[in-house]
């Protein structure tokens, strides 16, 4: 008798490119898988966390049993922006940070993207072909920039990048 199985495949997706991305990101961020930020728990989220977490399953069948299979994975970079020193000094009118947190979704976002290697040098594309658990990344999708409500109720910056998976049966 077969061991029975005791992850779904999306989470074994998920685990692998976590552990892909932190390779790829290193010290600009902690990466945790299946992770869903509480907003009650904001010390957490003092540094800049990447969560990479299933989203989305879905099956386009031929009328047969082959056809492929879908699962979008989201993730997502958010941080807890400090409290204003001054009424000036508002961080999440910095353009510094929230610019360096675009750009972490930014380099995120082209590692998925089958790219120019002349303008965009590596390792920019380099997830764009990988197999993992028998997926394929698609062109990623990143709807909004940055959630702007949570910015502005919680000073939470999160923006989320969903990348869809296809594998074929």
């Amino acid at each position: 008798m077969p061991d029975p199985v005791t992850q779904s495949r999306a989470k074994q997706l998920a685990e692998k490119l976590a552990g892909l991305l932190d390779a790829q990101i290193g010290e600009q961020a902690t990466v945790k898988s299946l992770w869903h930020p509480s907003f009650a728990s904001k010390q957490e989220l003092e540094s800049t966390i990447v969560t990479v977490r299933p989203a989305r399953r879905g099956r386009t069948a031929d009328g047969r049993v082959t056809g492929p299979r879908d699962v979008d994975i989201e993730i997502g970079i958010v941080r807890h922006l400090p409290k204003p020193e001054t009424r000036d000094s508002d961080p999440y009118n910095d353009m510094a940070t929230i610019d360096a947190l675009d750009l972490l979704a930014e380099f995120i976002f082209d590692l998925f993207c089958r790219v120019d290697e002349d303008e965009y040098p590596p390792p920019a594309g380099s997830l764009a072909s990988v197999s993992l658990c028998g997926y394929t990344a698609k062109s990623p999708d990143q709807p909004t920039t940055l959630e702007n409500s949570l910015l502005e109720s919680d000073r939470l910056f999160l923006t989320i990048i969903t990348v869809p998976f296809q594998r074929m049966e």
